[in-house]
């Protein structure tokens, strides 16, 4: 645009559109605040307040509800999950990085928190392992059958 001519454009309501060096700039802002609330542990996650543009919705575990052991106490894993790949996958969302390696990360910070989950959960040496044995059926299931939720 040009400079002589801007402030009769703003002024006839005419706004300039973000030049694509300024779009950069701000997605690359914006995959920097999803990553760092992706990096929250999942309690630190649990209390963050939800702003936009991010998609905070989400069903928690909500394949695996109902139908597989510990839906309820690994919810909260669920959702983070769930936040990441809004926000990051292609399918919805804010498309922040649709890359292979980008689910991968996902998926392995909800293998990091499933784990993080059972051993803040349980003290025994027999209850923790089930409880990771249960964590690994859900870090299954989203690394093999998550695609659709991303891509």
């Amino acid at each position: 645009m040009d400079d002589a001519l801007a402030p009769k454009r703003l002024a006839a309501g005419v706004v300039p559109r973000p030049q694509p060096r300024e779009l950069r700039a701000r997605l690359q802002q914006l995959r920097e605040r999803a990553d760092a609330i992706m990096n929250l542990t999942y309690r630190d996650f649990a209390n963050t307040p939800h702003v936009p543009p991010f998609v905070w919705v989400g069903d928690g575990c909500s394949v695996a509800a109902g139908y597989v052991p510990c839906s309820g106490l690994f919810c909260p894993g669920c959702v983070g999950h769930g936040f990441g790949c809004r926000s990051f996958g292609v399918k919805y969302g804010l498309r922040l990085g649709g890359a292979r390696v980008t689910k991968s990360w996902i998926d392995g910070r909800f293998r990091g928190e499933m784990g993080r989950i059972c051993g803040g959960r349980y003290n025994y040496r027999l209850s923790h392992l089930a409880c990771l044995s249960a964590a690994q059926v859900y870090c299954g299931a989203v690394q093999f059958g998550g695609d659709s939720a991303f891509f």
